[in-house]
């Protein structure tokens, strides 16, 4: 094994810099939650999360389209997310409107 050096050595080099781009990043899908002209959407009746809330939970706490919890907690019998079962969410079943 070699002995310590008698002299210090040189100090450490500085820290590398980030670079930033003005390449835009891809940003997700938004899923609206608007039913076309004449048709109005329904949330899945009975349908519940994993701590019992139903979608107007969701409309509440949530954006449109439901972007930050719209795939978790889905319901534990049927496995049925709030993005499937919530129109808010995206979800839930389109009828025609009553004329």
């Amino acid at each position: 094994t070699s002995a310590p050096t008698s002299a210090p050595t040189s100090a450490p080099t500085s820290a590398p810099t980030l670079s930033t781009t003005s390449t835009p990043s891809p940003s997700p899908a938004t899923l609206s939650p608007t039913s076309p002209p004449g048709t109005t959407c329904n949330d899945m009746a009975g349908w519940t999360d994993s701590y019992g809330d139903e979608c107007d939970w969701y409309e509440r706490h949530d954006r449109e389209g439901c972007p930050y919890f719209g795939q978790y907690w889905a319901n534990p019998v049927t496995k049925i997310t709030p993005s499937e079962a919530c129109c808010w969410c995206g979800g839930g079943s389109v009828s025609m409107k009553a004329s």
